[in-house]
């Protein structure tokens, strides 16, 4: 800000999550239609939100929360310096060293969208309220391994590599389904939230007792 020549007095302190700031202003009531005086704090990443919100023992559990995208996460009460693994502050001390990838629920929704589309381009249905529910299920169906389908879920590249692409490897005229191509999705999201639990295995070796898992369910069409 100095550097800037920027006046100080148009940034607010930095404070610590859960810090009081003061109080909602009368000229917001009327924005809000909340009383004035209201109680304001310093907010949290939703992120971390999520982690203090589905953790009861942030010592020994592993945290895998998917979004659009997915994170891998261990609490460390240290600051270490690994990437790609970030570090994302924990409220009153500490760090998440996070994996955080692009191979999320957006990647489900983009398979959800091509069946949609086939069904529109090639068989004239309109479309569906959800195909979801019908994928989970044809993806029960299959068993674990899909029958020797594999794909790298990066239709979206990497943090680290964003020109990555997705890859789809040992088709087969036994493995050539919806139903094995929903699971090998599912699989290789699953593989890739592991593969990243690896590098923070790299850092924090003590194994875990606890796997959370949390996220959000969304119908949105993508």
């Amino acid at each position: 800000i100095a550097a800037l020549d920027l006046p100080r007095t148009l940034f607010p302190a930095i404070a610590e999550a859960g810090d009081p700031l003061g109080g909602l202003s009368a000229a917001m009531t009327a924005v809000v239609g909340l009383p004035a005086g209201l109680p304001v704090y310093v907010g949290l990443g939703d992120h971390q939100a999520g982690y203090v919100g589905s953790v009861a023992d942030r010592a020994t559990t592993v945290f895998v929360n998917v979004g659009t995208g997915a994170q891998v996460a261990r609490y460390s009460p240290d600051l270490h310096l690994a990437p790609p693994l970030e570090n994302r502050p924990y409220p009153r001390g500490g760090n998440l060293l996070v994996n955080a990838g692009l191979f999320g629920g957006r990647v489900y929704a983009l398979l959800e969208g091509f069946f949609r589309t086939v069904g529109r381009d090639l068989f004239d249905q309109a479309d569906a309220a959800s195909l979801y529910t019908a994928m989970n299920a044809l993806a029960a169906a299959v068993p674990p391994g899909a029958d020797g389908l594999r794909i790298e879920p990066y239709l979206s590249g990497s943090r680290v590599d964003p020109t990555r692409r997705g890859v789809i490897s040992g088709v087969s005229d036994t493995n050539f389904t919806p139903a094995h191509l929903v699971r090998a999705f599912l699989e290789g999201m699953a593989r890739s939230y592991r593969e990243g639990y690896a590098l923070i295995e790299a850092v924090l070796p003590e194994p875990p007792r606890h796997l959370v898992g949390a996220g959000n369910k969304s119908e949105e069409r993508r």
